[in-house]
């Protein structure tokens, strides 16, 4: 799994690509938004959650592998 997840002041982008299949596609998860950080703990609300996953449609279903 390979993922980067990005914090600016007030909100964060969060974004990972992984393989579940054999092939030369990957699925794709990302989730941003605003978040709370209190000195015990961070709450995120979510905003925006972005599925890709083989299969799912007739064309750009997933996104190309990028470099290892």
């Amino acid at each position: 799994m390979y993922g980067l997840f990005i914090f600016t002041r007030r909100h964060y982008s969060a974004n990972v690509r992984y393989q579940a299949a054999a092939g030369p596609r990957d699925n794709a998860n990302g989730n941003a938004g605003p978040y709370t950080a209190d000195g015990r703990r961070i709450v995120f609300t979510q905003w925006v959650q972005i599925h890709v996953r083989r299969g799912r449609c007739a064309t750009a279903s997933a996104v190309a592998p990028g470099p290892q």
